[in-house]
């Protein structure tokens, strides 16, 4: 097993929430891969330049309940209820809020 990764099982270790929208960015391919942030009902809603800059483990890490690739472009993490205020703190994290 190599040092620094799960076993696909274990759920991964959840950060901090003051940690959370930092890490959600990194998962996301970091600020310059992040074209459009939004939300709907239970997700987040990302426009990104490079799908392969995502990592769902890292996004799941954050508490996502999982993460669906729409397009060659477009993901979305679903967050459940608290989706908006996630948003909002990555927009403001990303000075577009």
């Amino acid at each position: 097993e190599t040092p620094g990764r799960e076993s696909e099982d274990e759920k991964p270790q959840q950060v901090a929430a003051d940690e959370r929208t930092q890490v959600i960015i990194s998962g996301l391919g970091g600020q310059a891969n992040i074209e459009d942030v939004d939300c709907c009902f239970t997700r987040l809603r990302v426009r990104v330049k490079e799908m392969n800059q995502v990592v769902d483990q890292t996004l799941m890490s954050t508490g996502a309940n999982g993460v669906n690739r729409v397009s060659e472009h477009d993901i979305q993490v679903i967050y459940g209820p608290q989706v908006e205020k996630i948003a909002n703190e990555v927009k403001m994290a990303l000075g577009v809020a």
